[in-house]
């Protein structure tokens, strides 16, 4: 039986292009023309039904995250899903609310739709219910490492970009390091925390509580959250000569605090923010900033899941580790 990939290298398109005219959506004509007289020539099945038949598959595949208002998660599963189109699957993403009953619900509730797999943001750590929910469904696991591991997983390397980001303020002369951390229970966070820490353990410095704070965070209040803390730990004694806000909406926050009081940058604190791109483009002074591949992390988690789908026996589970980047802007004073 033809594939997308088969009616893409007869046209002379990309999977991706099929896709869209498979599915009614707009492209060129003369692509229009090339891929259906492709999908004729090579008498394509493109009715999902049809398909199923054959198969034994629906070519649907089940997204679920904590919060679809929020960017970061959204960003990652639209980078999944294309790569899954181009595939032939449709996707059904729901939404958990970052609470793990409804994320159970969710999850159970595509089980019934006959999802040929998941691709799950979690919304804590244990992620024991997906044995007993799912059990053999091809599954990848999205921005948090659970213990035990039974399934592949996604995630940013957190740790090392943050560490780095600690070691350059250090060779700046900087030795009063605060860092806004998002809640704990959050694996991103403890990770990002784990590579402030062991920056400060190997070049010998004292860790200073006072200059750690945790942001409770919400989609509605997050923001405001950092606003609050942000003005809570530039008051503290040492003052932070910098700063850094280890997610969006805490770099939001924190900037926003500092522009209503007034707090030049870098002249009175030095700041490395997380994933505000569009402040990164516009704000002056340019901001220190780090960055997240969701492209590349949307990329794996399909690559993850299509393995498993096309998989005919069974398969170890695999960690991929993508790699942040620290762009650097003129947010940091040398000191010494």
């Amino acid at each position: 039986m033809s594939t997308i990939i088969d009616v893409a290298k007869l046209a002379g398109t990309s999977p991706a292009t099929v896709s869209r005219v498979i599915n009614n959506k707009p492209v060129r004509p003369e692509n229009y023309d090339r891929v259906t007289a492709a999908i004729k020539e090579l008498r394509f099945e493109a009715n999902a039904s049809a398909r199923s038949l054959k198969t034994k598959k629906t070519w649907n595949i089940g997204m679920v995250v904590p919060f679809m208002d929020f960017f970061y998660f959204m960003r990652i599963m639209k980078y999944a899903q294309q790569r899954l189109e181009e595939q032939g699957y449709s996707v059904m993403i729901m939404d958990s609310e970052g609470e793990q009953e409804l994320e159970k619900e969710k999850v159970k509730k595509l089980m019934e739709l006959n999802v040929d797999g998941f691709i799950i943001v979690l919304s804590e750590n244990d992620c024991s219910y997906i044995n007993e929910i799912a059990s053999g469904m091809p599954v990848v696991l999205c921005d948090k490492v659970p213990n035990p591991i039974h399934h592949d997983v996604v995630v940013c390397d957190g740790a090392n970009i943050v560490y780095k980001s600690v070691e350059l303020l250090i060779k700046n002369g900087h030795e009063n390091i605060g860092i806004i951390c998002g809640p704990q229970v959050y694996y991103t966070a403890q990770e990002r925390l784990k590579g402030y820490l062991r920056a400060l353990e190997d070049y010998h410095y004292p860790i200073k509580e006072s200059l750690v704070k945790y942001v409770a965070w919400d989609t509605k209040h997050g923001v405001r959250n950092a606003y609050d803390t942000t003005r809570e730990l530039l008051n503290e004694t040492p003052r932070p000569t910098a700063l850094i806000a280890s997610n969006y909406d805490l770099t939001k926050g924190s900037l926003l605090y500092m522009q209503d009081e007034g707090i030049k940058i870098p002249e009175e604190v030095s700041f490395v923010g997380y994933d505000f791109e569009e402040l990164y483009e516009f704000y002056n002074p340019k901001m220190s900033m780090i960055f997240e591949d969701f492209e590349e992390l949307g990329a794996q988690a399909a690559r993850l899941l299509l393995r498993q789908l096309q998989s005919s026996g069974n398969i170890s589970s695999e960690i991929v580790r993508v790699k942040s980047r620290l762009v650097l802007g003129d947010s940091i004073k040398k000191l010494k």
